[in-house]
């Protein structure tokens, strides 16, 4: 398996647990923040959830979606002989964009709090808790929440928040 693939069915997993994933996390965080709990199906077979470097321009012009929607994938593996003799040891980054869309009469009020929701839960998802991620995958913390611009797409508000994670990974 490659280390990429690796580590992303690793963050999948996490994501989807319905105990300690996104869902359970972001319904806890939302009421803090005066809005409703954001669900996302993580089933890649449905219309929010996409295994990879995807906007949501590209998917409203080829098939059906629905907001808020994620889209997960690597950014890249780096083989740095942490364990030696191994077929890769190394560093592999993966990235989670996840799009959250307002109707235009109701975004004002919460613009910051969806996406202080959002950072908010994927910390916890992340950085909280256990940290066994099985074998040969190790997280160490290293988390980079970033929030783009505002924009109108349609008759609605979006933004997009993106979360980059780094995982060393050895594959013997």
């Amino acid at each position: 398996m490659s280390p990429s693939k690796l580590a992303t069915d690793k963050v999948l997993a996490r994501l989807s647990d319905a105990t300690t994933g996104f869902n359970s996390a972001v319904s806890t965080v939302a009421s803090g923040y005066g809005i409703d709990a954001i669900y996302i199906d993580w089933d890649p077979t449905r219309t929010q959830f996409w295994p990879g470097a995807l906007s949501p321009d590209q998917l409203d012009e080829s098939t059906t979606s629905e907001y808020p929607m994620a889209f997960l994938f690597a950014t890249g593996a780096r083989n740095e002989n942490l364990q030696k003799f191994s077929r890769f040891s190394g560093t592999v980054n993966v990235q989670l964009n996840i799009w959250l869309s307002w109707d235009s009469p109701d975004a004002i009020d919460t613009f910051e709090s969806g996406g202080d929701a959002v950072e908010d839960t994927l910390l916890a998802v992340f950085n909280a808790g256990s940290q066994d991620w099985g074998r040969y995958v190790y997280y160490n913390g290293d988390i980079a929440i970033d929030r783009g611009r505002l924009e109108m797409a349609g008759l609605n508000w979006r933004q997009r928040i993106s979360c980059q994670l780094t995982f060393e990974v050895t594959i013997p």
